[in-house]
């Protein structure tokens, strides 16, 4: 999720479903800061973004205050939640490089939201050789399982899961054809199901998919979007259901699959370029466009009403 319009609707959805009215909160940060943001409980909602950004409102988005004011100087571009804690990505500026592991790019933070305390979250490290520079990639977060996916050139991607809120790591092993490109996700329903897309370079996002916890994964052809397209934050996927998956492509197209990602077919063609989807429920969905604009769905992504603030629903 990116961007003020995700903020937005994040907003908006806090309300009952069939009772629902889009207010368009401005948090006095640019709109480009902005990388990330997610709901705490009913009406706490965190936003994060570059520039020292962690700000919390506690009465949906009409006030707002950075709990980054006076601390180190990072920049946040991911986060997630467990039921303690909030995960972010961060990225420290060159002046607090030196305090990264060497030849590490990121760090994991923690936030406990209840007493206002940062720490930096263990995670394996990643061998490289010095010339290399290991990034995480994404987080991702399902029930009690926490998956972290980072990579180098040397190693290539490597993905591990805890369920002990980062104590301790496994790794899950990724098929050889997972490839390291300019970027890598993951998204995922459960501990089992779930989904590894990597950005290699010419050729598009490749998607790789289990259903076992990694024991065995099976690769989708029908996904790949190559070209300049494939621009990071374009292609999406979500899991509706334990069966049902959407994604949308850099070029309108929706495609949803009923067996898990075993087999795709093009369900509908966005109204603008998307920057994401987002799913409520496997009918009631929202597809965000690059220009800021807002479409929501009430027939799981098979038709779109334009939204706008002041609109309900």
């Amino acid at each position: 999720m990116t961007r003020i319009g995700v903020i937005v609707l994040i907003l908006g959805l806090s309300i009952p479903l069939n009772a629902q009215m889009f207010e368009q909160v401005y948090p006095e940060f640019e709109i480009a800061e902005v990388h990330d943001g997610l709901q705490w409980n009913a009406d706490t909602f965190f936003v994060c973004g570059f520039g020292q950004m962690l700000l919390r409102t506690t009465d949906a988005g009409r006030t707002w205050t950075n709990e980054m004011a006076g601390r180190r100087d990072w920049s946040f571009y991911r986060m997630e939640r467990t039921t303690k804690y909030v995960y972010m990505l961060a990225e420290p500026t060159v002046f607090w490089r030196d305090s990264l592991p060497k030849g590490h790019l990121t760090a994991l933070l923690r936030y406990d939201p209840r007493s206002g305390s940062f720490d930096v979250a263990s995670f394996p490290k990643m061998p490289a050789a010095d010339s290399e520079w290991t990034q995480i990639h994404d987080i991702a977060v399902a029930g009690s399982t926490f998956f972290l996916l980072q990579g180098n050139r040397e190693t290539g991607l490597v993905l591990h899961r805890s369920t002990d809120e980062g104590s301790t790591w496994n790794r899950v092993p990724l098929p050889d054809s997972v490839e390291l490109g300019r970027r890598a996700s993951i998204t995922c329903f459960d501990d089992s199901r779930f989904a590894v897309v990597s950005d290699v370079h010419g050729r598009g996002n490749h998607v790789h998919f289990t259903h076992d916890g990694g024991e065995h994964w099976f690769f989708d052809s029908t996904l790949i979007v190559s070209g300049s397209d494939t621009e990071f934050g374009k292609f999406t996927l979500m899991w509706l259901t334990a069966a049902d998956v959407i994604a949308s492509r850099p070029d309108g197209t929706i495609a949803c699959s009923s067996d898990g990602g075993v087999h795709w077919t093009e369900r509908s063609f966005a109204p603008c370029d998307v920057a994401g989807i987002l799913a409520v429920s496997p009918d009631r969905g929202y597809v965000i466009g690059k220009h800021e604009e807002v479409f929501r769905s009430d027939d799981g992504f098979r038709s779109f009403v334009p939204l706008r603030p002041s609109d309900t629903g």
